[in-house]
C-alpha cells in the first residue's frame, strides 16, 4: 500500500513537468529557470529577520511550511525522525506560520530534538504570499535558488511523502 501511495505522490510531481516537457524541451528547462524563489523576510528563533536567499546553506534543499496545530502538519512533524535520511538536518528548514513567541513553542513542542531542523517564523505571513500558498503543510524543492517543484495538501498518511523527501534531501546534486 506504501507503493502506492509513494507512485501517488511522484506523480503529483513529476506530472506537471511531464506536461511542459511535452510542449518542447526549452519551454520546460525555460520554465523551471524563471521560478525563482521569491523574496521574503521570515525570524530566526532569536528574532533576527532572515531573508528567504539566505535561509539555507545547501545549494539544494527543502522548505517545508507549516501552521502550528495543523493536524497534517503535526503528523508530518512526528513521522520525520523514524525517517532516519541522511541530509534531512542539513537540507530540510521549517517555516511556521505566527508570530516567533508561538512558532518556537509549537516547534519546541512537536519537533523532535535529534532533528535539529533550521526553523523559522513567518510572523506576517509574507512566505506564505510570497510563495503563493493557501495552506499546509507544503514542501518546496529548491535548488540554486528556484522552486523547482512543490507538493502541499492533506494526506492521511505523511509516509507517503518520505521517498520524496529522502530523494531530494539524499541526493548531492
Amino acid at each position: 500500500m506504501s507503493l502506492i501511495r509513494a507512485f501517488i505522490v511522484c506523480a503529483a510531481v513529476l506530472l506537471p513537468t511531464l506536461a511542459l516537457a511535452q510542449a518542447g524541451p526549452a519551454r520546460a528547462a525555460a520554465a523551471a529557470q524563471d521560478r525563482p524563489l521569491p523574496d521574503f523576510l521570515v525570524q530566526d528563533p532569536d528574532g533576527h529577520d532572515i531573508a528567504s536567499s539566505v535561509m539555507a546553506a545547501q545549494a539544494k534543499w527543502l522548505l517545508i511550511y507549516v501552521t502550528p496545530d495543523c493536524r497534517p502538519c503535526n503528523t508530518l512533524l512526528r513521522a520525520m525522525p523514524r525517517w532516519r535520511a541522511n541530509g534531512l538536518s542539513s537540507r530540510v528548514v521549517l517555516v511556521v506560520s505566527g508570530p516567533r513567541p508561538a512558532a518556537k513553542q509549537w516547534v519546541e513542542k512537536m519537533l523532535a530534538p535529534e532533528l535539529q531542523l533550521t526553523w523559522y517564523a513567518d510572523p506576517d505571513r509574507a512566505a506564505a504570499r510570497a510563495l503563493e500558498l493557501s495552506g499546509a503543510p507544503v514542501l518546496i524543492g529548491v535548488r540554486n535558488g528556484a522552486v523547482e517543484w512543490q507538493v502541499g495538501g492533506v494526506l492521511n498518511d505523511p509516509a507517503a511523502l518520505e521517498s520524496v523527501v529522502r530523494s531530494w534531501v539524499e541526493d548531492r546534486q
